[in-house]
């Protein structure tokens, strides 16, 4: 559910700037740099918390942050450009929330496996999300190409994530 989402922004947000915002492709990608960055931060520092208090310590916290992020894209972000009072804020919540995701799903993955079996479990982890890869971004570009918008798109993102933050709590 949460890659299906993430990817789905990856792509959302690069077809969003140099479609709409007219960015070159080069300044779309410099304009994303920040949300890496801070998923980089925050998935060496969920994985320490995660180890301590347990992966719905950062998971759940992480899923809401990425649906703020999403929620903030769908709301604020217009036809012109506004980086930096628009799109880096939700970048930034968007970058953190994924840092703190996967390093919160990377140990629920492994959680109650015996050691021989962490490689197993951790490669069950990576196919799933590349599923979810292929469902978000496969939903994207079909819900574009029939007419729909980013902030739809945007909206169903932070949906996915807030079931995310539902099914970590559970």
């Amino acid at each position: 559910v949460f890659s299906a989402a993430f990817y789905a922004l990856l792509l959302a947000n690069i077809l969003f700037l140099t479609g709409v915002w007219h960015y070159d492709v080069l300044t779309a990608g410099l304009a994303v740099t920040p949300g890496p960055l801070c998923a980089a931060t925050a998935s060496a520092v969920g994985g320490r918390l995660a180890d301590r208090f347990g992966a719905r310590a950062v998971l759940v916290p992480g899923a809401l942050l990425f649906a703020a992020g999403c929620a903030l894209f769908a709301v604020g972000i217009g036809p012109d450009p506004a980086y930096l009072t628009h799109f880096l804020p939700a970048t930034l919540l968007t970058g953190t929330g994924v840092g703190a995701v996967f390093s919160g799903l990377s140990v629920a993955t492994v959680a109650a496996l015996p050691p021989n079996r962490y490689a197993t479990g951790s490669a069950v982890g990576t196919c799933a999300r590349q599923i979810g890869a292929v469902f978000g971004i496969s939903a994207l570009l079909s819900g574009l190409a029939a007419g729909g918008d980013f902030h739809t798109a945007w909206v169903l993102m932070a949906l996915a994530a807030l079931a995310t933050a539902a099914i970590g709590a559970a």
